[in-house]
């Protein structure tokens, strides 16, 4: 029996100095992203962190509270902010290739006007371990209805980044006073419906042409 009670308390400390390993890897992770990322927030703020332990708030006072960071476990970590000028050879190399840097700039200059067609327009950047790897847009349609236009670039497809990203936007529209998310999605698109379920969207399958000549259908999240 005391030998029993002996091995017993091994696998109990074996356990707990397991558990408390983890703890620190995912301790010094959070860390080293809290200081990847020092320069690029103001102070003021906190850094959430989501993984299986769950919730974290972390006092990082170069994290800006608009800025909707995540952190998912196996280290993909996405953030979205304005395009800069220095985008543009980036931009050129993954999502632009073919216009011309003044091109890239130009349209970059568009973006920083947060308008089209005298609607809310603005355009981010995904941003994922301080690399840019797809764009996402919010487009007004009425006082409280947005849509969102993801794209994750060829080269960073299937890692999870466009879910991410549509968090982020969706935390952005409902900041912004917006109500409703509603996507026009493609009959034949049937990762983008896939991913629009499991974000909560939901639709009433009615097909209709767009504008386009797409067969699409309607997809609607309510933000509150």
């Amino acid at each position: 029996a005391a030998s029993r009670r002996r091995i017993c308390l091994r696998q109990s400390s074996r356990g707990s100095l397991r558990d408390i390993g983890i703890c620190a890897h995912f301790i010094l992770h959070a860390l080293s992203f809290s200081l990847a990322f020092a320069r690029q927030f103001p102070p003021g703020g906190s850094l959430r962190i989501c993984s299986t332990f769950g919730v974290w708030a972390l006092p990082c006072a170069f994290v800006k509270q608009r800025r909707n960071l995540r952190y998912k476990r196996g280290c993909v970590m996405v953030f979205l902010r304005n395009f800069k000028k220095e985008d543009v050879s980036e931009l050129q190399e993954y999502g632009y290739s073919d216009l011309s840097a003044e091109q890239v700039e130009a349209l970059i200059c568009d973006w920083e006007k947060k308008q089209f067609n005298g609607k809310y327009f603005e355009m981010y950047a995904i941003v994922s371990d301080e690399r840019i790897v797809g764009t996402i847009s919010l487009y007004q349609h009425s006082s409280e209805v947005v849509s969102f236009g993801p794209e994750v670039f060829c080269k960073y497809r299937r890692n999870g980044f466009a879910k991410e990203a549509m968090i982020c936007a969706c935390q952005i529209a409902k900041e912004k006073g917006f109500k409703i998310v509603s996507q026009q999605i493609r009959t034949n698109n049937i990762a983008s419906i896939a991913l629009h379920c499991s974000l909560g969207f939901e639709t009433s399958e009615l097909i209709f042409t767009n504008a386009k000549g797409n067969q699409v259908s309607i997809y609607l999240k309510c933000l509150v």
